[in-house]
């Protein structure tokens, strides 16, 4: 394969308190994104690169250790606080992979707004540094107050829905409105 993935392990305090990527807040949950490549969208060795043929030449890196280390107490807090309900990495596949990822694994949908930019399909399948996590609505100002805080670039992206449609808009023009099932048997 075009990529490294490397995996560490650490002790883990508390069992309970641990966070699957699978969506469970079909009516109530807001999609927070943790941006942690900087707001940059490098697409050198992602899948889409593959997909295409190409290699690319500017490959996501880990270009704010200090960034990194902020997001982690972060969400350390926020598990303390049992405010999330839901998470995973946007670096295997990017963003829309993994909004997909999870809306499969907790069988709903989500309906998901990102900021405008020059390159959506960079946007979307960049496997920089970064996270979504599910929170419910009542924690949002709570959730984002802790981001704040560590200093760590987090924007409410969207909300899941109990209906099993995805659909995805960057700078309100949409671009993914589909049956999540669909696409997971496209999966």
């Amino acid at each position: 394969p075009g990529a490294l993935v490397i995996s560490a392990y650490c002790t883990c305090p508390d069992i309970t308190r641990t966070v699957t990527p699978d969506l469970e807040l079909s009516r109530s949950g807001r999609l927070l994104w943790v941006d942690l490549g900087g707001g940059r969208n490098r697409l050198g060795g992602s899948a889409l690169a593959q997909v295409w043929r190409q290699i690319g030449n500017d490959c996501p890196d880990v270009d704010d250790v200090e960034l990194v280390g902020r997001a982690f107490q972060a969400v350390q807090t926020l598990l303390t606080e049992d405010m999330v309900t839901a998470g995973h990495d946007r670096s295997d596949g990017g963003l829309v992979t993994t909004l997909l990822e999870m809306a499969f694994a907790g069988n709903c949908g989500f309906d998901v707004e990102l900021p405008t930019t020059d390159n959506a399909l960079a946007a979307l399948f960049a496997g920089e540094l970064g996270l979504v996590l599910e929170i419910d609505e009542d924690d949002l100002d709570d959730a984002m107050a802790v981001f704040l805080e560590n200093d760590v670039p987090c924007l409410a992206i969207g909300r899941t829905v109990a209906e099993p449609r995805v659909r995805i808009g960057v700078g309100g023009e949409r671009v993914l409105d589909e049956d999540m099932r669909d696409l997971r048997d496209l999966w």
